[in-house]
């Protein structure tokens, strides 16, 4: 198991960014290198409950995914992301006044289903996970502060202007090897 910490400062209350994570129709906009073809698997399509069938891009594959909005109190939302590779938990934690909100991601994450042959490969590839999750919630953090900001000031939702292409983060390397389930 590992875990990852992260923050930014958004200029705008923690009802409005609250309510931007929440609702997963809004992701696509936030991150379009880091999750893709957004399928809704319940009814609800923002808070608790909420499910979504998704790509991720992870150890530079676009990898199937079930997003799930786990919980949704003031101050906090979580949400468990379940891929064949690994279990993550995101936990955004917000603070702050009616001017601006701190916006602190903690992801816990575990492997699962790896191959029990080749340990050198299960290592690297774990190594991998951790950087690509990093990068992930870097990106994901920079991309929600521009979304936010922008929906408040009245600009239209395009995709982020500071998103980076996914082929630039998570280079694929056409020769290497990807481990079956």
């Amino acid at each position: 198991m590992g875990s990852l910490s992260d923050s930014i400062t958004i200029s705008r209350p923690p009802e409005r960014v609250r309510a931007y994570l929440e609702d997963l129709e809004r992701h696509p906009m936030i991150d379009p290198d880091g999750f893709k073809n957004y399928r809704f698997l319940t009814h609800r399509t923002s808070g608790p409950s909420a499910t979504a069938a998704v790509l991720v891009n992870l150890l530079g594959f676009w990898l199937p995914a079930e997003l799930l909005v786990s919980e949704s109190l003031p101050g906090l939302v979580t949400f468990r992301v379940t891929t064949r590779v690994a279990v993550m938990d995101f936990k955004f934690v917000l603070e702050g006044t009616s001017e601006s909100t701190y916006v602190w991601l903690d992801v816990d994450y575990r492997r699962r289903h790896l191959p029990p042959w080749r340990i050198r490969t299960r290592v690297k590839q774990w190594l991998r996970l951790r950087k690509d999750l990093a990068v992930l919630c870097a990106r994901f953090l920079r991309a929600l502060r521009e979304c936010v900001e922008r929906e408040s000031a009245g600009d239209p939702q395009e995709a982020p202007r500071g998103a980076v292409p996914a082929s630039e983060l998570f280079p694929v390397d056409p020769g290497r090897e990807f481990f079956e389930v």
